[in-house]
Protein backbone atom coordinates (compact mmCIF):
# COMPACT_ATOMS: atom_id res chain seq x y z
CA UNK A 1 0.00 0.00 0.00
CA UNK A 2 1.42 3.40 -0.91
CA UNK A 3 1.67 6.26 1.51
CA UNK A 4 -0.43 9.36 1.21
CA UNK A 5 1.04 12.67 2.20
CA UNK A 6 -1.08 15.74 2.61
CA UNK A 7 0.30 19.25 2.81
CA UNK A 8 -2.33 21.64 4.20
CA UNK A 9 -0.30 24.68 3.12
CA UNK A 10 -0.44 23.46 -0.49
CA UNK A 11 -4.20 22.92 -0.20
CA UNK A 12 -4.57 26.49 1.08
CA UNK A 13 -2.42 27.75 -1.81
CA UNK A 14 -4.70 25.92 -4.23
CA UNK A 15 -7.75 27.45 -2.54
CA UNK A 16 -6.19 30.87 -3.04
CA UNK A 17 -5.65 30.07 -6.72
CA UNK A 18 -9.27 29.03 -7.14
CA UNK A 19 -10.42 32.24 -5.44
CA UNK A 20 -8.09 34.36 -7.61
CA UNK A 21 -9.37 32.66 -10.75
CA UNK A 22 -12.99 33.21 -9.75
CA UNK A 23 -12.29 36.87 -8.99
CA UNK A 24 -10.51 37.32 -12.35
CA UNK A 25 -13.42 35.76 -14.25
CA UNK A 26 -15.87 37.96 -12.34
CA UNK A 27 -13.81 41.03 -13.26
CA UNK A 28 -13.94 40.08 -16.95
CA UNK A 29 -17.68 39.44 -16.76
CA UNK A 30 -18.28 42.79 -15.07
CA UNK A 31 -16.16 44.55 -17.70
CA UNK A 32 -18.04 42.84 -20.52
CA UNK A 33 -21.39 43.74 -18.99
CA UNK A 34 -20.33 47.38 -18.72
CA UNK A 35 -19.23 47.40 -22.36
CA UNK A 36 -22.48 45.82 -23.48
CA UNK A 37 -24.57 48.26 -21.45
CA UNK A 38 -23.00 51.07 -23.44
CA UNK A 39 -24.20 49.39 -26.64
CA UNK A 40 -27.90 49.15 -25.69
CA UNK A 41 -28.83 51.88 -28.18
CA UNK A 42 -27.23 50.00 -31.09
CA UNK A 43 -30.43 48.06 -31.80
CA UNK A 44 -32.41 51.19 -32.53
CA UNK A 45 -36.01 51.86 -31.58
CA UNK A 46 -37.88 50.24 -34.48
CA UNK A 47 -39.75 46.90 -34.27
CA UNK A 48 -36.81 44.81 -35.47
CA UNK A 49 -34.43 46.55 -33.07
CA UNK A 50 -36.82 45.93 -30.19
CA UNK A 51 -37.04 42.23 -31.13
CA UNK A 52 -33.26 41.91 -31.33
CA UNK A 53 -32.81 43.73 -28.02
CA UNK A 54 -35.43 41.50 -26.33
CA UNK A 55 -33.66 38.35 -27.55
CA UNK A 56 -30.31 39.70 -26.45
CA UNK A 57 -31.62 40.55 -22.98
CA UNK A 58 -33.11 37.08 -22.51
CA UNK A 59 -29.88 35.38 -23.59
CA UNK A 60 -27.87 37.80 -21.47
CA UNK A 61 -29.84 36.96 -18.32
CA UNK A 62 -29.40 33.21 -18.81
CA UNK A 63 -25.71 33.43 -19.72
CA UNK A 64 -24.66 35.80 -17.00
CA UNK A 65 -26.81 34.03 -14.43
CA UNK A 66 -24.80 30.93 -15.27
CA UNK A 67 -21.49 32.80 -14.92
CA UNK A 68 -22.56 34.16 -11.54
CA UNK A 69 -23.68 30.71 -10.33
CA UNK A 70 -20.41 29.14 -11.45
CA UNK A 71 -18.44 31.92 -9.81
CA UNK A 72 -20.25 31.33 -6.53
CA UNK A 73 -19.48 27.62 -6.78
CA UNK A 74 -15.79 28.33 -7.35
CA UNK A 75 -15.75 30.40 -4.16
CA UNK A 76 -17.55 27.57 -2.34
CA UNK A 77 -14.92 25.09 -3.56
CA UNK A 78 -12.18 27.37 -2.26
CA UNK A 79 -13.89 27.49 1.14
CA UNK A 80 -14.13 23.70 1.12
CA UNK A 81 -10.42 23.41 0.33
CA UNK A 82 -9.57 25.72 3.22
CA UNK A 83 -11.79 23.67 5.54
CA UNK A 84 -10.08 20.50 4.32
CA UNK A 85 -6.66 21.99 5.11
CA UNK A 86 -7.88 23.00 8.57
CA UNK A 87 -9.17 19.48 9.18
CA UNK A 88 -5.87 17.92 8.15
CA UNK A 89 -4.01 20.31 10.45
CA UNK A 90 -6.35 19.53 13.34
CA UNK A 91 -6.03 15.80 12.74
CA UNK A 92 -2.26 16.00 12.65
CA UNK A 93 -2.19 18.00 15.88
CA UNK A 94 -4.50 15.50 17.58
CA UNK A 95 -2.41 12.56 16.38
CA UNK A 96 0.81 14.20 17.53
CA UNK A 97 -0.70 14.89 20.94
CA UNK A 98 -1.92 11.30 21.32
CA UNK A 99 1.40 9.77 20.23
CA UNK A 100 3.30 12.04 22.63
CA UNK A 101 0.82 11.18 25.38
CA UNK A 102 1.35 7.44 24.83
CA UNK A 103 5.12 7.92 24.82
CA UNK A 104 4.90 9.23 28.38
CA UNK A 105 3.72 5.83 29.53
CA UNK A 106 6.25 3.76 27.62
Amino acid sequence: MSEMEVYPADIRTSAGGVTSSADAVQGHVNSHQANMADMADVCGDDDLGSLILGCYQAIHEVAFGSYNDNNSELHNHAKTLNAMADNYDAGEQANTYEVNNVNKYL
